[in-house]
């Protein structure tokens, strides 16, 4: 039997009912959280904002990105792949593995 659609209380979501008029996400995430009392926890949506922030703003590579984030470099493609969907442009400064800057490179050259 499948579950009931409902419109969660804790994210405002439309989903599966999990329990206590929360979405199967959210219910997901009290439990892993170890059931606070306060309800489960805020959803972790900042992830590629944080790689953005790295890569655009503060001019690091995809490669030393993903290491100060403590990520895989297939994860950072991935945040990449979504940053090029939602029509932001790439950062124009990963030149490979080495995590040299485009211009550095280019003025040593």
């Amino acid at each position: 039997m499948s579950r009931r659609i409902i419109f969660c209380d804790r994210c405002g979501n439309e989903g599966q009912h999990g329990g206590y008029t929360w979405c199967r996400a959210c219910h997901s995430r009290w439990e892993r959280a170890g059931r606070p009392a306060s309800g489960p926890p805020p959803k972790r949506n900042g992830r590629v904002g944080e790689y953005a922030e790295l890569t655009r703003d503060q001019h690091y590579t995809l490669v030393n990105a993903a290491a100060r984030m403590g990520i895989s470099e297939r994860t950072a493609w991935r945040y990449e792949a979504r940053l090029r969907a939602a029509g932001i442009p790439p950062a124009t400064y990963q030149s490979g593995r080495l995590g040299v800057h485009a211009t550095a490179h280019a003025a040593a050259a």
